[in-house]
């Protein structure tokens, strides 16, 4: 399953402040291929567990090969 997102603002608050008790660290990559093309991680706010994503293997792709 695949779905586009829009892009979205961000913005950076020091780690000390932030409770990230109902958030997923979401790996991002650069590609599909994932492994090498790592490039940060994004803190995803969700109302499930995080197990749940990570059971997944959820991850935010940052350019999809169109095929």
């Amino acid at each position: 399953y695949k779905r586009q997102v829009s892009t979205q603002s961000t913005w950076g608050l020091p780690s000390s402040k932030v409770d990230f008790k109902d958030y997923y660290a979401c790996p991002v990559y650069k590609t599909q291929e994932r492994g090498p093309g790592f490039v940060c991680t994004a803190y995803l706010k969700s109302k499930a567990p995080t197990r749940k994503w990570i059971i997944g293997g959820v991850a935010l792709i940052m350019d999809v090969a169109q095929s």
